[in-house]
């Protein structure tokens, strides 16, 4: 249970052919870590924006850019450079609801959740998802369902790569915004 909470696919974030960014050991230990740093941070009224790098997985560097953009939704942009050809990304939404949908047509996932706030999560046209189970938890030894998206980007053979994914996020008392899939 504890390996598989604090792996990477548990997260909101990014692996490259399924690995974690770092080796788990025990409870409290990991293997080496590398760098990993904010570059930048930007606090308009209009849009904040905060922006990553990390080294695990060198020789490929991965950025990441999450924007709050109007209070309204929010953008995250990934780019991996220094790939090997044929390398694999996925991206990872852990939800907390047991209540999603995966529209097949859009290519969106859809949280519906009564009397929680709820999202739309719209991935760029590259990247096809799959809802697999997971597990919150609260306490500890206490766990919780919930659901986890996993987008996949298709193969390619270029060794720099970007995805965008946008989360629109509204409360329960208010009516779905009108959304449909996104052109990035």
């Amino acid at each position: 249970d504890r390996r598989e909470f604090k792996s990477a696919a548990y997260h909101n974030t990014l692996t490259i052919n399924g690995r974690d960014p770092f080796e788990y050991l025990t409870t409290w230990s990991f293997g080496p870590q590398k760098t990993g740093a904010i570059l930048d941070v930007r606090l308009k009224a209009a849009c904040k924006t905060v922006i990553a790098r990390h080294d695990n997985y060198e020789p490929a560097i991965h950025y990441r850019a999450v924007s709050i953009i109007e209070n309204a939704l929010v953008l995250v942009l990934d780019w991996v450079e220094n790939l090997k050809p044929g390398d694999l990304l996925q991206l990872y939404f852990h939800l907390d609801s047991v209540q999603v949908d995966w529209d097949t047509k859009t290519g969106c996932a859809e949280t519906h959740d009564e009397g929680n706030a709820n999202l739309i999560i719209m991935p760029g046209a590259d990247l096809s998802g799959e809802l697999l189970p997971g597990r919150i938890s609260d306490f500890i030894d206490i766990t919780r369902p919930s659901t986890r998206l996993r987008l996949t980007a298709s193969r390619s053979e270029k060794t720099s790569r970007a995805l965008a994914t946008v989360i629109v996020p509204w409360p329960a008392s208010s009516s779905r915004p009108l959304v449909g899939a996104p052109q990035i």
